[in-house]
């Protein structure tokens, strides 16, 4: 065992077990799933701002909690269970009867119909931000794997030895014809 708390098992590093605080965790996604539920569409969080939950210096667990909140959060409002502050935010007149006396006020109904949209437009971007965040993430490390991969070949071709002839040597000795 070193310094780190690390263990060495036949000549393999295991690494030392780190411990979550799980309640820091469940109570940081109560927070933003009471942040997400108290305001309005677009005020919080911003599209970068769901986006950079991915590049976050915190465990994994963490971050994936956070995104699933998000997830939730929409798929909710997909079916139809819109937080109770846009549910109601129209204002009712009181009357005392009449066949009509049951419905909200057509400005009311429009106004949450506006932010309903309003709060689709955001989860698109936040859509458009997170898979923009992946793309890029993806083609990093694919990137890196072709370079990797790349440079692996090269070095195998030249220095294995072998029957076959690596493809580059024979493109030079064609090239020498």
């Amino acid at each position: 065992m070193d310094a780190q708390g690390n263990i060495r098992l036949y000549g393999i590093l295991v690494p030392a077990p780190r411990t979550l605080d799980n309640k820091g965790i469940f109570e940081g996604v109560r927070r933003f799933a009471f942040l997400l539920e108290t305001t309005r569409p677009g005020t919080f969080p911003d599209p970068p701002l769901i986006a950079a939950l991915l590049h976050l210096k915190s465990p994994v667990l963490a971050r994936a909690a956070l995104l699933l909140e998000c997830c939730h959060f929409v798929s909710r409002c997909n079916r139809g269970q819109w937080p109770e502050w846009i549910r109601s935010s129209h204002h009712r007149t009181l009357s005392l009867g009449g066949p009509l006396a049951n419905r909200g006020t057509p400005s009311g109904t429009r106004r949450m119909h506006s932010l309903q949209r309003t709060a689709g437009r955001y989860f698109y971007q936040w859509a458009i931000q997170i898979g923009d965040q992946l793309s890029r993430l993806i083609d990093i490390k694919e990137s890196k794997e072709k370079a990797v991969l790349k440079m692996e070949d090269s070095m195998e071709d030249f220095f294995d030895d072998g029957e076959q002839i690596p493809p580059p040597l024979v493109h030079s000795v064609a090239k020498l014809r």
